[in-house]
C-alpha cells in the first residue's frame, strides 16, 4: 500500500484525537513502576536553559540525551555546555538528533557528525523520529524510510553503534513498525506503559513530558531504562543496548 503525505496526515489527526481522551488518564497510568525500572533519565535541549548537573547527578538521575542538531544544519546551543556538564558530573551521556522528513538523510548525518565527537563512554547517538514539528508536507512513507536508513547507516559507521530510534506510537505504526528492527527503540507513551507492534522492543520509556528534576529549572521530559545498572554499563561501554532484562512489559505489543 501506498502511503502519501495525506494519508499520513489524515492518520495524524486521528491519533492526535485519540491523545487528547487518553490525556485524562495520563498521569494515572504512566507512571513507571520504581522496583522494576530504578535506572532513570532525562532528555534536555536549550529549552531547559543552564542546567547544574552536579544537582541532576544527586537527584539519581543515572543518564541523559541531549539535543545536537536537528535536520541538515541546525544546532542546538547549548549541546557543548550540556555534554561537558554531564560528564563532569558522572551522569552517562548520549546526543539526539531530530530527523525532518523533508531533508536528505545524509545531510542531516553529517550536521550530528560534525558537533558530537567519538566518545567510547557515550551511549550510542538517538535519532527522533516523529510527526510534531516537522514538515508540513512530508513525502511518502518509502522516502521517508529510506533517508532514515541512511542517516542511520551514516551514524553508525561514524560512532560504531547501533543508534537508538526515539519514536512516537504514531511514527511506530506508520513508519518504524518492522522495517528497524535491529535498532533499540527509544518509546514515547505518556498514557502508559508502552507497547510496540510486530518485533519491537524497547530500551528506553519517555513516560513524561512535564517532570520536575533538581537542577533543572523548566519542566524536563523523564525516562526509564529497560534494564538495570549493569546493563546501562554495558550500553555505554559497549554501545549493546538492546535485547536487555527488564519487566514483563518489555514484551507487550
Amino acid at each position: 500500500m501506498k502511503w502519501s503525505g495525506s494519508i499520513i496526515a489524515f492518520f495524524i489527526s486521528a491519533l492526535g484525537l485519540v491523545g487528547g481522551v487518553l490525556a485524562l488518564t495520563r498521569h494515572a497510568l504512566s507512571q513507571p513502576d520504581s522496583l522494576h525500572y530504578s535506572v532513570r533519565g532525562i532528555d534536555v535541549s536549550h529549552h531547559q536553559g543552564v542546567i547544574s548537573w552536579p544537582m541532576v547527578a544527586r537527584a539519581n538521575v543515572r543518564f541523559a540525551y541531549i539535543k545536537a542538531t536537528e535536520g541538515q544544519n541546525l544546532a542546538d546551543e547549548r549541546f557543548n555546555a550540556n555534554w561537558e556538564g554531564a560528564a563532569r558530573a558522572g551522569v552517562a551521556r548520549g546526543a539526539y538528533h531530530f530527523f525532518t522528513f523533508c531533508s536528505p538523510g545524509e545531510a542531516q548525518a553529517e550536521n550530528f557528525i560534525k558537533l558530537v565527537p567519538v566518545t567510547s563512554s557515550a551511549l550510542p547517538p538517538a535519532v527522533d523520529v516523529e510527526f510534531a514539528g516537522n514538515c508540513e508536507n512530508p513525502p511518502n512513507r518509502r522516502a521517508i524510510r529510506t533517508q532514515l536508513h541512511a542517516l542511520l547507516d551514516s551514524l553508525e559507521r561514524r560512532y560504531g553503534r547501533k543508534p537508538l530510534i526515539y519514536t512516537t506510537l504514531s511514527a511506530s505504526w506508520l513508519i518504524i513498525d518492522d522495517s528497524f528492527t535491529a535498532n533499540p527503540i527509544w518509546i514515547r507513551n505518556l498514557y502508559a506503559p508502552p507497547w510496540l507492534l510486530g518485533a519491537l522492543r524497547w530500551t528506553l520509556w519517555q513516560h513524561s513530558d512535564n517532570g520536575a528534576v533538581a537542577g533543572v529549572s523548566t519542566a524536563v521530559d523523564l525516562n526509564v531504562f529497560n534494564g538495570d545498572d549493569a546493563a546501562l554499563a554495558t550500553c555505554v561501554q559497549r554501545g549493546v543496548c538492546e535485547h536487555l532484562p527488564g519487566s514483563s512489559m518489555a514484551s507487550k505489543r
